[in-house]
């Protein structure tokens, strides 16, 4: 990703669980630059149905690291 400051955010990840249509849950390392520590994040995205549309239940946990 770049942010609007024309800074660039790498990130790499892992699915843990895929539960169709409902769920997602995965990994995401995210890491600013070289220079600094990795940031090890897990996310979870609910999927319902509401009708004609779905809504999404967005969660991400930093994950505490030694």
């Amino acid at each position: 990703m770049r942010s609007p400051e024309g800074l660039d955010r790498w990130a790499q990840g892992v699915y843990r669980e895929v539960r169709e249509p409902e769920l997602l849950f995965l990994s995401l390392t995210w890491q600013v630059s070289e220079a600094t520590t990795p940031i090890e994040t897990v996310v979870v995205l609910n999927f319902e149905e509401e009708g004609a549309r779905t809504r999404i239940k967005f969660e991400q946990v930093i994950l505490d690291s030694a």
